[in-house]
């Protein structure tokens, strides 16, 4: 039994050479125009800023900017430094605090360490007396808005702006499960 002979492939002919394109510029003496947030910055006024804050592209797994000053308070917090806790009084009672959740942007920063996962920021003046122990025990809590409301763990301190008219404190919290119902937190 015979096979069918294959069918004869066409012929290509050679490749052609593509040139390439010249792309044309700005005109001779012209300079481009930068938007306002990307020029340099002038006497008394900023640098340069690539990107307006609020559209600022952040690398995997970095925190974004710190404001440039402490964040409006928009409730309160009863203070409390181990071992004292409630009923006692609080060590600070009613600090002005600005409280933001961030559960999402904790647990990815978290990393599968569960020793280090917080749920809220809370943002309070220089001059509070607030202390981080994480993970030691005791540890220290803040209550919000007061101390027969939801508890937080203090997580982790830290000092934002230092050295400046804008320094304050960025607190890492962990939400304690609340009582439930609750209209807190």
């Amino acid at each position: 039994m015979k096979l069918p002979k294959p069918p004869k492939m066409p012929k290509v002919g050679k490749p052609q050479k593509v040139k390439p394109v010249k792309m044309a510029g700005p005109p001779k003496g012209v300079k481009p125009k930068l938007p306002q947030h990307m020029k340099g910055g002038q006497q008394g006024q900023p640098g340069p800023q690539n990107h307006p804050a609020g559209r600022q592209m952040l690398p995997a797994g970095a925190l974004p900017p710190a404001p440039m000053g402490l964040p409006a308070p928009n409730t309160t917090a009863d203070l409390y430094i181990s071992p004292n806790a409630p009923p006692a009084a609080a060590d600070q009672a009613a600090v002005a605090v600005h409280l933001e959740a961030e559960f999402e942007m904790a647990t990815q920063h978290a990393q599968g360490d569960a020793t280090f996962r917080w749920t809220h920021r809370m943002y309070v003046q220089d001059s509070t007396d607030i202390r981080d122990s994480w993970p030691n025990a005791p540890v220290n809590s803040a209550y919000i808005p007061t101390k027969n409301d939801t508890q937080f763990l203090i997580v982790f301190v830290e000092v934002v702006n230092r050295n400046t008219p804008q320094q304050y404190k960025r607190v890492f919290l962990y939400r304690k499960t609340p009582v439930w119902p609750t209209d807190n937190i």
